[in-house]
Order: structure tokens, then sequence, then C-alpha cells
């Protein structure tokens, strides 16, 4: 603009510099439409995943409420990913405490094993979004890529999850008396009148509520500094004039 003596105020109009801007205009919008798009497809993927393994706690949970409906459908999965004789464990126990308790005690021994694999899961899906941009330089479709392994990455969690869950069940031995307690449906009932659960749960907090406690007054062996008086800190002014304001 010096160079040639243009005024700054005066727009360059140039048919060239105009289409420049233009092209770069379009690629910058492309690219975050794209971007936006494979957002969207990436939490589509992991909203599937997500409704899978909800479907599958709810059921697991149900056994404690309507165990005939879901009994052959867990043990047939279970059996699937297992090699061992889950059936005959299967049936020992619920033989041995009834279907209600034994449907909470696989609850309790399933949901652990559950959240600690989809917790999993989803880290491991975050590192494959992290780096799937870079299929694009061996000229394979990205967003195809982010499906394709997320697929595979989620049969692996499904098989994983049954087979931890049929390895428990074999492993168990004699269901302790902590865990023959009631149905999954009626567990955690508050009472609304003492504030806590009727597990017990809260009877230290009664007991320290109800005591008695005298506190102390805090109080100083320093001598009493005047308004008037030097300032302790050193500085030659007067105590109101400095640290006592």
């Amino acid at each position: 603009m010096t160079r040639f003596n243009l005024d700054e105020s005066v727009p360059l109009e140039a048919g060239i510099v105009s289409h420049a801007i233009e092209n770069a205009q379009k690629k910058v919008e492309s690219f975050n439409f794209d971007r936006r798009k494979h957002t969207v497809e990436m939490d589509d993927v992991m909203n599937v995943h997500r409704q899978v393994i909800y479907k599958l706690r709810r059921r697991i949970l149900e056994l404690g409420s309507d165990y005939a409906a879901n009994e052959a459908w867990l043990l047939a999965r279970l059996s699937e990913h297992s090699s061992q004789d889950i059936a005959g464990a299967w049936n020992v126990h619920k033989d041995a405490v009834g279907e209600q308790v034994w449907g909470g005690v696989v609850w309790n021994i399933s949901w652990p094993v559950i959240n600690l694999l989809w917790m999993e899961h989803l880290v491991d899906m975050d590192r494959i979004r992290e780096g799937i941009g870079l299929h694009g330089y061996a000229q394979r479709d990205p967003m195809v890529e982010y499906k394709r392994q997320g697929h595979e990455r989620f049969e692996v969690l499904i098989a994983k999850i049954y087979s931890n869950i049929a390895e428990r069940i074999v492993k168990i031995e004699n269901i302790s008396v902590a865990e023959r307690r009631a149905p999954v449906g009626s567990q955690g009932k508050m009472s609304y009148q003492s504030g806590v659960f009727e597990s017990g749960v809260g009877e230290e907090s009664r007991e320290y509520n109800g005591s008695k406690s005298h506190v102390e007054p805090v109080r100083s062996n320093e001598p009493k500094i005047g308004r008037n008086d030097p300032c302790p800190c050193g500085s030659g002014k007067k105590f109101k004039r400095c640290h006592g304001r």
C-alpha cells in the first residue's frame, strides 16, 4: 500500500484476490462441517454401545424381580463365552438359596465387571478417536475405520463381560450370609425418620450428633499491642499506622 501510494481506506478489488479468499473460506467451512459431522457420527456409534450395555445391566438387574424371564437368556450368553459347566454351577446355587436371592447374588457379581470393563472401553474408544484422523494419510476414510475398530472393540468387550461373569459364578463355593440378602429390588430403602439406611449405616453419626462436647476458647499469651505502640514488624511506625489498620 505504501509503495504504490494507495489509500488504506480503499478496498482492494482484484478478481484473483477475491477468488483466492473465497476458496480459502470454502475450504475452512467444509473442514469445519466435516469435523462436526464426524463428531456426531462418532457419538452415534458410542450411543449404540451405551444402549447395549445399559440393556444388559437392566436385564441382569431384573433377575431379582422377574427371574424366570431372564434366566434362560443370561445362561445362554454365559455358556457361549465359557467352556465350563455354567448351568451346573448356576442350578446348584439357585437350589441352595432360591431364585430371587440367587438373582441378587448374580447382580452383585455382575455389576462390578460390567462397570469396570465399560470404563476401559470408553478410554479405548477415546484413544481411537484421537488418532483416527491419521488414516486419511493412508487414503482410508477415517469414519469407516472408526466404526470398524469400534465394532471390533465392542465385540471384545461383550465377550470379556460374559466370560468374566461366568468365571466368577463357577468359582463361587458357598454363598456367605452377607450375600443371602433380599432381592435387588428391595434393597437400599431409606428410613426418613432416622435419616439412615436400613442396613444400619449411620449409627456412628447418630452417636456423634447426640454427644455433647465442650469447646475451649482460644487464648493468646502475647501482650496486647496498643494502637500508639511501635509496630512489632520493625518498620518504626505506630501500630495504628502500619499493621493495625
